[in-house]
Formats: C-alpha cells, sequence, structure tokens
C-alpha cells in the first residue's frame, strides 16, 4: 500500500475541515482491512510513520534556515576579533552580525509548528519528499499535520478502549461510540483522548517513552490502572521519574481513585509520586497540556 499517497490525499481532502481527519483516516483504513486485510492498529501506525516523516522534514527545514548564515557569522566575529570593523564596501562587521542575529531571533520566535506557514516539507505527487522545484508540487505544513496526526491517535484510543470494554461486558455489549472514549465500563473512569494523546506525544517528544512505548500500550494501562510495565521500561532508560510526574499528570485529568489504584500497580503511594523531582521546564510543559 501507498500509505504516502494516502497522508497526501488525506491532508489535502481534509485540510479545510479540521475535524473530518478522523473520519477519513477509519474509512481508509476499512478499506486498507477489506481488501489488504491489514489490521487497524497497523495501518494507523504506517500512517503516523509517513506524517512523522513529514514533520521532520519540516523541522530540518527550519534548523537550515537558522543556521545557512554561521559560517558567515563566524567569519564577521573573527574579523573583529583581529581588529577589522568594516567590510570592502564600508559596511560595519558589526552591522553584519546583527542583521543575521535580528533574523534569526525573528525566525526562533515565529517557529516552525504554528500557523505562519513558512516553513513546510515539499512532496510530489505521490507523497515522495522532495526538495527541487521541478518536483515540487505539494507544500505540507506543520499545524495540519499535527492535527491529522492527533486525529489518528484518537482512532488508536477508540481500538484500545474498544478493547478494554470487550473484555469487561457480555457478548452484544461491545459496541463504542465517542460518547464512551475514555471510560471503562468496570471501572468508569473518564477521560478526554485527546488530552491522553497530547501527553503522550509530549513523552515521545521528549524521549520519556521511546519506540518500545506505544500510544495503544499507554491508553491499556491507563485503562487497566496498572503502568508497571510501563515504568518499568522508563527505569531501564533512567527516564522512571518523568514517567511517574506522567502518572501525577494523569491523576488530574482523570481521578484521585484512579490515581491511587495506578500508585498502587507500582508499589507505591500517589504522595510519593507527587513529590518526586523532574526538571522545572519539562514539567511545565506537561502541565500545560489541556
Amino acid at each position: 500500500m501507498n500509505y504516502k499517497h494516502i497522508v497526501l490525499q488525506g491532508y489535502w481532502e481534509c485540510k479545510p475541515e479540521k475535524t473530518a481527519f478522523g473520519k477519513y483516516f477509519e474509512r481508509q483504513a476499512k478499506i486498507a482491512e477489506r481488501d489488504e486485510f491489514v489490521e487497524k492498529q497497523d495501518f494507523y501506525g504506517e500512517c503516523l510513520s509517513v506524517i512523522k516523516s513529514y514533520q521532520d522534514e519540516v523541522y530540518y527545514q527550519y534548523r537550515k534556515y537558522l543556521t545557512e548564515h554561521d559560517s558567515a557569522l563566524a567569519g564577521y566575529r573573527t574579523a573583529l576579533k583581529n581588529g577589522r570593523t568594516i567590510d570592502d564596501k564600508g559596511v560595519a562587521i558589526q552591522t553584519h552580525i546583527d542583521n543575521i542575529l535580528q533574523e534569526r531571533k525573528g525566525k526562533e520566535q515565529q517557529g516552525y509548528e504554528n500557523d505562519t506557514y513558512y516553513f513546510w516539507c515539499g512532496t510530489d505527487g505521490n507523497g515522495k519528499i522532495v526538495n527541487d522545484m521541478f518536483s515540487l508540487e505539494h507544500k505540507l505544513y506543520y499545524p495540519i499535520l499535527e492535527r491529522m496526526k492527533e486525529s489518528i491517535n484518537i482512532l488508536i484510543i477508540s481500538i484500545s478502549e474498544q478493547s478494554t470494554q470487550d473484555n469487561d461486558s457480555t457478548p452484544g455489549d461491545s459496541e463504542i461510540s465517542l460518547s464512551n472514549w475514555g471510560r471503562n465500563d468496570q471501572t468508569r473512569y473518564e477521560y478526554d483522548p485527546i488530552t491522553i494523546s497530547r501527553i503522550f506525544e509530549h513523552c515521545q517528544k521528549t524521549d520519556v517513552f521511546d519506540d518500545q512505548i506505544s500510544l495503544s500500550d499507554f491508553t491499556m494501562a491507563i485503562d487497566n490502572t496498572d503502568f508497571k510495565e510501563i515504568v518499568e521500561k522508563c527505569a531501564k532508560r533512567k527516564k522512571k521519574s518523568k514517567c511517574m510526574s506522567v502518572i501525577n499528570k494523569l491523576s488530574k485529568v482523570i481521578s484521585s481513585e484512579w490515581y491511587r489504584k495506578t500508585a498502587h500497580s507500582i508499589n507505591t503511594e500517589p504522595t510519593r509520586i507527587s513529590g518526586i523531582s523532574v526538571p522545572c521546564g519539562w514539567k511545565k510543559e506537561l502541565d500545560d497540556i489541556k
């Protein structure tokens, strides 16, 4: 299957409607399951991989822009150090330095994850990343790719939730609706799947979770109030404290009862988890997730 083409088609088909991505990928997953015998989890995983490659390209272009004048900047600073204050055209060396730094600062403040659309990933008609204007057919922007990823993450959470409900229900009671996402029928813990997706993405982005912990694993741990396996995996990579802090964050969007049971699953108490020390900047980003 050409997952790049599927993602590209979804990008342009659903771009005007922020809520349409989920319906598109769910529809494509059913087609893949019917025609290619591809399981939904695998289908969504492949689409996420494509989206990540596009986002990585946007970030690469952003970093490339910020560093493209590094050599010139070093040259100007060396000239100043050696006592030269103006160039051959009579322009002050410091002016060149100030201009480079000012332009860089402007783009750093602008960033690549917002809706300014200055940085993008270029592809051809089949979704292959290209860097030349002759092959370029499409420009993909980070914010829209992020909305696509979030929509797919919600679909993955719904599959995990469905599995949990199937295990807890009697035959004929396993249908799931959007209103039931984030609810375990046995314990009735409720949460916003978008918030859970964003917390997971933060953990991946900051390397708390590696590729051994999937969104499905994360969701199942939440639904089963059992973080033993995830904490153990993080501990092997010296990320245990941050993982415990994630549990504390989750308690604020789920419930104190969930917090108590989850803490017991890793042989501790909520009060001990809440007192764990982690880097302030990382914790603030986690706490700011809504």
